[in-house]
């Protein structure tokens, strides 16, 4: 998850207009920014605090790509990324059952994404403090509540369940999904959680539409979580999608009061992906430098889609058709 705040005339804007200066500026951001992301232990809340340096590189433009209303060539770009993501996870999903191990499920997501003419875009994704990321796919447990290391000594149990993460970049645009998956004969709280994580993420997508405030999405999601006694972690946000993997906006999935919030405008692209807990919403980070689990131990699911605003609402980008 990466949080980048642009310049305040940038804020609600969709259709960046300037002097070709300023959009070469843009441009030269957005690249050297391409690809780097904050160390999970970085507090990654772009509505209480701007975050002007990446990985100590002044960053002098805004992240642009997940702005443009977008020529058609982009927006179906788009869309080939989204499908084709939507697709792996699909495959990686059918292939849960007890006695997999999570890097068996890695290695399905290597070879179906390679095989749709994509790559996986976290493979090897840097962020500070930590190694590289060494699986092809996030593969996240019971209390780990996201980016879980694929291993080949975690076998999936019966009752178990598991968040698979695909990211896929094909032909240089991102599509990001995510689904939790009950393993076996579900345990109630199990089914629960994984229940409650996907009407939060149906009723964030549906509070997008032009001119609404980004932090609608948060509120909806809020109104679906808290009445069934569940959390939700505020460490980690959806975020904006396009040529890079984790682009401007980040999209908080509570509410922050903002006192400049972001309106939703036709064209934008991001990600919801609320992450909820049975327990307590506090996490912490575990050696290996990125797995995220809950504090009290108590299990965590997420569900995740790559949108675009549209005119009348919310495209799923990530929906395998």
């Amino acid at each position: 998850m990466e949080v980048v705040s642009p310049p305040r005339r940038f804020r609600t804007t969709a259709n960046f207009q300037g002097s070709s200066s300023l959009r070469r500026r843009a441009s030269r951001a957005r690249r050297e920014a391409s690809g780097v992301a904050f160390h999970p232990r970085t507090v990654l809340l772009l509505c209480k605090k701007r975050i002007r340096r990446v990985s100590g590189r002044s960053v002098r433009g805004p992240m642009i790509s997940a702005l443009r209303p977008g020529r058609r060539r982009s927006r179906d770009r788009m869309r080939h990324a989204g499908r084709a993501a939507a697709r792996t996870l699909n495959v990686a999903c059918d292939a849960v059952q007890p006695g997999v191990s999570t890097l068996d499920i890695d290695r399905i997501v290597a070879r179906d994404t390679a095989a749709r003419g994509g790559h996986c875009a976290q493979f090897g994704y840097r962020t500070q403090g930590a190694p590289p990321f060494p699986g092809h796919v996030c593969t996240s447990r019971n209390f780990v509540v996201c980016h879980g290391v694929p291993s080949d000594d975690e076998i999936l149990e019966d009752g178990d369940i598991l968040n698979i993460d695909v990211t896929t970049r094909l032909k240089g645009w991102h599509g990001d999904t995510s689904r939790t998956v009950l393993v076996g004969r579900p345990r109630p709280e199990g089914a629960h959680v994984v229940q409650v994580a996907q009407r939060a993420l149906e009723a964030g997508i549906a509070a997008v539409r032009p001119g609404a405030p980004l932090e609608a999405i948060g509120a909806a999601i809020e109104d679906v979580v808290h009445p069934q006694g569940c959390s939700i972690v505020h460490e980690f946000c959806g975020h904006g999608i396009g040529r890079a993997m984790h682009e401007w906006p980040s999209v908080p999935h509570y509410v922050v009061g903002s006192e400049s919030p972001v309106v939703l405008q036709v064209g934008m692209t991001f990600t919801i992906e609320p992450m909820v807990c049975l327990g307590r919403r506090d996490i912490e980070i575990l050696e290996d430098g990125w797995t995220v689990v809950t504090q009290d131990r108590k299990w965590s699911a997420q569900a995740e889609h790559t949108l675009r605003v549209t005119e009348e609402g919310a495209e799923i980008l990530t929906f395998a058709g």
